[in-house]
Order: C-alpha cells, then structure tokens, then sequence
C-alpha cells in the first residue's frame, strides 16, 4: 500500500513538473528577440513605399497649390501691350503734372464662418481687393495666418498691400 502512494505522489509531481515546463515552453520563457523598435518600424514601412502623416499631408499641400497654378494659368487673360500716358501738360507753363489716381471706392466683403484660405483668397479676388491669389496663398502660409482670418464684414480697398490685408483679416475686432 505504501508503494502505490509513494508511486501516485511521484506521477503526479511529475505530471505537474511537465505541465509547468511545457507552458513556459510554449509562452516562450526565457523570452526570445523583443519586438521591433520604432526606428525598425519606419525602416521597413519606407521599403514598403508607406509615408508618414507629415510627408502625407506636403504631398497634399503640394498637389493643391500645382492645382491652383495650373487653373491660374488656364484663366489667366492675355494683357494687351498698352503703353503708358504721358501726363498732361498745363498750358500755361508747359510743365507736366503727376497724374494721381482717383481714390477707389472701398469694397465690402464678408468673410462666412468657418472659410478656409483658398475660400478667403477666391472672394478677395472676386471684390477685385487682390488681383493674385497664389501670392495672397503664399503670403499667408509664410506668415501662418491660415488660422488666424476672423469673420466678419470688412471695408477694404481694391488692390491693397498684401501685408495691410492679411494684417486687418486677422487683427482682433476688425469685423462687424
């Protein structure tokens, strides 16, 4: 009888010993190679042809703005070749007199909730207030105004500095 229990106790540790070895064995203890690290990672997405979001999104700007040239060029008008006027002459003295432009009338625009650059720039080129809209695009990208434009109504003039623009689009309780 006590050869039979003595038997029982031996399987059963070694059964146990077993299950405990073979578990280990199978989760992977000790443990083998760590898992990739970060600069791995993009190694093998660049092989793979992915991008980041970064380089995404410059892609994106980038085949925007070739958009907006290509259709500047396609509306573009060709300028017919007029020379300049010569100043008119007083009659008196035969001097010339600068010749200043007439003061343009202000132009009202308004500027909706929630417009983008591109929107902001094709209802300024409407109003006549700019007469480029890529130069008014790259101003404001260079001077990351993009965010910045406040709604409202405004009085502008046509063809103002592109700089007095941005400055009065983005200054704090301009619009009405």
């Amino acid at each position: 009888m006590e050869w039979r229990f003595i038997l029982n106790t031996s399987f059963l540790r070694g059964l146990g010993v077993g299950l405990i070895i073979a578990s280990l064995l199978i989760i992977g203890w000790p443990p083998g190679r760590p898992g990739l690290t970060q600069q791995e990672i993009l190694t093998q997405a660049a092989q793979l042809g992915m991008i980041t979001k970064e380089e995404a999104a410059q892609q994106v700007e980038k085949a925007v703005y070739q958009a907006l040239v290509k259709e500047k060029k396609e509306n573009q008008d060709p300028q017919p070749n007029l020379q300049s006027p010569q100043p008119p002459k007083t009659l008196a003295t035969g001097e010339t007199k600068p010749v200043t432009p007439p003061q343009a009338a202000p132009v009202t625009i308004t500027i909706p909730s929630g417009s983008a650059s591109i929107e902001i720039a094709e209802i300024l080129l409407k109003a006549g207030v700019i007469t480029n809209k890529e130069e008014f695009l790259a101003l404001v990208d260079k001077k990351k105004a993009a965010s910045k434009f406040r709604i409202g109504t405004y009085q502008l003039q046509k063809e103002m500095p592109l700089e007095e623009l941005i400055r009065v689009l983005t200054r704090r309780g301009n619009g009405s």
